[in-house]
């Protein structure tokens, strides 16, 4: 007959610090000992019983001691002092910065870079967002698809499709500024103190030009626009109504005729950009008019073509007389504007009509535009704006001598075309061509 060995269960030592109450200090018995019979006449003891009664009687004294203010103790929340227990708080989240703040550090970062200009659209680009949003708008890492896509749907002054590129680009270069510094990104940040990484920057395509053409044939405020420029169907600026132009300079009522005269014919010959026209100077500078040699020398501001322009003998007699009129101001001085850092003139003996004043450049709608419209209207010839005289100077200069179109114009040619980037240069063709120029000479000449 099988005997039974002795059964010796041990409970060892609860070692429980309650309430800082040490154990030795604890009342509570230390040491449960249950001891097998090794008497085969006796049934065994029951001492699954035992045990499963011993472990409630514990559980039940252990809860009897500890406070109930205090929360159930847990290895998490255990503080450094004894017998003190504590919830742990969440760590304060960093806050992302938003469109606007990020773009205050990438300008901050990379002020030299760009030009005035190039800053203005970026600022006009805040300005939008902060209106559409109301303050900042969400953190930058919240921004997805559908956040750029309803912003630009929402600009009501953002009807092409050229404009959402430009100010999509804008967009992109201040989200990547935020991102590491790579060889494909070298305006991001050092990666250690990076906020955005760039595989989690929004995926968001523009619309085709179809899309704008089928939203702004619905427009009633913009019902033609299409590409960046307006469709307007009217014939191209004939030599004939530029003449009547010209005849209408003699009357008028703000700026000095030979001012107005010399500004349209630079439009009508050379075809610069609006701010491009106002900024030349004589003899030297980025865009400067070289009167000794009869020469337009001018870097465009947009796409920084250089070229050398021979100026036709009406243009250089234009700004002769201007010049004059204007007190034979020195060189590097604006031709067409007043001095910068001067509020009218270059100088107490010039009088202010003959260059325009600064604020009349920067607020065009007060006075410089009604003239403009004003002269049109008393010439009896459809209106142009600024850059649509432009696309009149491409036009003849395509049909008067196309090979000098882009140097004429400021283009750059195509690159596929190695001859005219690389080898149309100012030569006595080219000046030949600039002073048989279509242009409508008075009848004495």
């Amino acid at each position: 007959m099988l005997q039974r060995s002795p059964l010796n269960l041990h409970v060892e030592t609860l070692n429980l610090t309650i309430n800082g109450t040490p154990p030795e200090a604890s009342a509570m018995r230390d040491t449960f000992r249950v001891i097998g019979s090794d008497r085969a006449q006796e049934p065994p003891p029951d001492t699954v019983g035992e045990l499963a009664g011993l472990a409630e009687r514990i559980v039940s004294e252990l809860l009897a001691r500890i406070p109930q203010t205090l929360p159930i103790p847990s290895l998490d929340t255990r503080s450094l002092t004894p017998g003190v227990w504590q919830t742990p708080t969440a760590a304060a989240p960093i806050a992302t910065p938003t469109l606007p703040e990020l773009f205050d550090l990438f300008q901050a970062r990379t002020d030299d870079d760009k030009t005035p200009q190039s800053w203005s659209s970026f600022r006009t680009l805040i300005r939008y967002w902060r209106n559409h949003h109301g303050d900042d708008g969400p953190p930058s890492h919240e921004i997805t698809t559908d956040t750029l896509s309803t912003f630009f749907r929402n600009v009501a002054a953002w009807q092409t499709r050229r404009s959402w590129e430009k100010y999509r680009d804008c967009v992109c270069q201040i989200l990547n500024s935020a991102c590491p510094a790579t060889i494909d990104n070298p305006g991001g940040m050092p990666a250690a103190a990076s906020i955005l990484q760039r595989d989690t920057l929004p995926v968001w395509r523009i619309p085709k030009p179809r899309w704008f053409r089928d939203r702004n044939q619905t427009n009633p405020d913009n019902p033609q626009r299409i590409g960046g420029h307006k469709k307007r169907n009217i014939p191209l600026l004939s030599v004939d109504e530029f003449g009547a132009l010209l005849t209408a300079c003699d009357y008028s009522e703000y700026m000095r005729p030979i001012w107005w005269k010399t500004w349209l014919s630079l439009l009508w010959f050379n075809g610069p950009r609006f701010h491009d026209s106002l900024a030349y100077r004589y003899d030297c500078g980025p865009l400067h008019i070289d009167t000794e040699h009869r020469i337009l020398d001018f870097t465009e501001s947009k796409c920084g073509g250089a070229t050398a322009v021979p100026i036709p003998s009406f243009l250089a007699d234009l700004f002769a007389e201007l010049r004059t009129s204007q007190g034979n101001p020195p060189a590097n001085s604006t031709a067409l504007t007043a001095q910068p850092g001067s509020r009218h003139y270059y100088s107490a003996d010039t009088p202010p009509e003959y260059s325009l004043p600064r604020g009349d450049l920067t607020n065009q709608t007060r006075r410089l535009k009604p003239e403009w419209c004003r002269l049109f209207a008393l010439a009896g010839v459809p209106l142009r704006h600024p850059h649509e005289m432009r696309e009149v100077a491409v036009s003849n200069w395509f049909k008067h001598a196309p090979k000098y179109r882009f140097a004429a114009i400021g283009h750059k040619p195509p690159k596929s075309d190695t001859q005219l980037r690389n080898y149309n240069i100012l030569d006595d063709d080219f000046r030949a061509a600039a002073d048989a120029y279509p242009y409508p000479y008075p009848a004495d000449t």
